[in-house]
């Protein structure tokens, strides 16, 4: 895990008060990691503001709703491991860290078999 590219993928309708700071901490403490922003056709600055903050985005012609912005994510993204965390701040931009922290304690890969251990004991 510790050579895989990460992407974070925020879903976002209407959050140009929100998105902005996310997208900026993210991008402050993960320098490396791909940030995208699916903007779910908004109506107010949310692209413009992610843009403005470091973010890739990728905009929906018309709104879609929070299911179809998250696959979006998932075809846009290029990494190896996806985040997802909302746009309006719901989960703070440190819970990244602990998740990454869990994943590289319960998922070592095997250099044997190659294959994940999330699902053992």
């Amino acid at each position: 895990m510790t050579n895989s590219k990460i992407s974070i993928i925020i879903p976002a309708y209407n959050e140009s008060r929100t998105v902005g700071d996310l997208v900026s901490k993210i991008v402050e403490l993960y320098p490396e990691f791909e940030v995208l922003v699916i903007n779910d056709s908004s109506t107010d600055d949310t692209s413009a503001v992610a843009k403005d903050a470091g973010a890739k985005v990728f905009s929906h012609p018309y709104n879609i709703g929070n299911g179809a912005a998250v696959k979006s994510g998932i075809r846009h993204a290029s990494g190896d491991i996806l985040v997802f965390i909302d746009g309006d701040l719901q989960h703070w931009h440190t819970s990244i860290s602990i998740l990454l922290v869990v994943l590289l304690i319960r998922c070592k890969k095997s250099e044997r078999f190659n294959y994940c251990r999330c699902h053992e004991p």
